[in-house]
């Protein structure tokens, strides 16, 4: 078997074809004991391929703890209707801030 010239999916899918990794690397130095520099060349395309996989993961995973759950989604609509929401709220804040301060200047000059 060459695994130079394979790419990782191949290489990774010749490897399954032939059952446990073990059986697989035993067979490789019994019957081709030459075969030691593509099989480490394998293993260094599968570790390749493994940390590709990890880093997709991560992404993923990230961007799930950004939506707060693996299946939040919302619809541009649902997005601009939650904005709007926002806003009013923060109006009503404002608002509220500006009566307080009213008040207590009120009350300040009815103690003055």
């Amino acid at each position: 078997i060459m695994f130079s010239s394979k790419t990782p999916v191949e290489v990774v899918e010749t490897l399954r074809s032939l059952g446990s990794p073990e059986a697989c690397i035993e067979d490789l130095l019994e019957t081709n004991p030459h075969t030691l520099p593509d099989l480490t060349s394998a293993i260094e395309k599968i570790q390749l391929v493994q940390e590709s996989l990890r880093k997709d993961l991560e992404t993923f995973a990230a961007r799930a703890a950004a939506l707060g759950s693996n299946d939040a989604y919302i619809s541009k609509h649902e997005y601009l209707k939650l904005l709007e929401t926002r806003k009013k709220l923060m109006q009503q804040v404002e608002y509220r801030e500006k009566l307080y301060e009213i008040r207590s200047k009120h009350e300040a000059w009815l103690k003055a």
